[in-house]
């Protein structure tokens, strides 16, 4: 999952409030208000498939999320702006006109604000949609981390098209099921 946030041409009052998505509550009220206040603004989700992980790697998947959530960065009527893309970590995926910021979502607020956004959309996927796709595998709860519950469901129920089938440990479950 991935999230392009285009940077507010007048800065409003709670963007001194954002953070590194990490530290937030995934169910507490401060990440929902501010992905909220965030949606406001021009922004885009992107998002590689688990397929699409197991096809290509991580690394490209993540670029591919990235290339996805800029094309469906919401633009009004007006011609589109140079601007450039902020990229949180150490990699420009491929792109020349990409900056990697390591820590970028603790330096530039509007890393932190596509960050927020994409952590939002994410609980919102694991916690509704593939919850109540894959009640089994109990992703409210745990968000697609291999807690013993969710390991024991992988093993009685084998992966779900949303398992990325060449991870370790969930490819190690698999074998050791076989």
């Amino acid at each position: 999952m991935a999230a392009a946030v285009a940077h507010p041409d007048v800065i409003p009052g709670w963007w001194g409030e954002l953070c590194d998505s990490k530290k937030l509550d995934p169910k507490g009220p401060k990440l929902a208000r501010l992905a909220s206040l965030i949606s406001a603004l021009p922004h885009g989700i992107g998002q590689a498939s688990a397929s699409e992980v197991d096809e290509l790697g991580i690394h490209r998947a993540v670029g591919l999320a990235m290339e996805r959530a800029l094309q469906q960065l919401a633009w009004d009527e007006r011609p589109r702006p140079p601007f450039q893309v902020m990229v949180d970590g150490n990699s420009d995926f491929g792109h020349e006109d990409w900056k990697p910021y390591v820590r970028g979502d603790v330096i530039y607020s509007t890393i932190a604000a596509a960050s927020i956004i994409a952590k939002w959309v994410l609980d919102r996927l694991m916690r509704i949609e593939l919850h109540s796709a894959y009640p089994c595998y109990d992703w409210y709860n745990n968000m697609g981390y291999g807690t013993k519950k969710h390991r024991e469901a992988i093993k009685a129920h084998g992966l779900s098209p949303e398992h990325r089938s060449t991870w370790g440990g969930v490819r190690k479950l698999v074998k050791d099921s076989s």
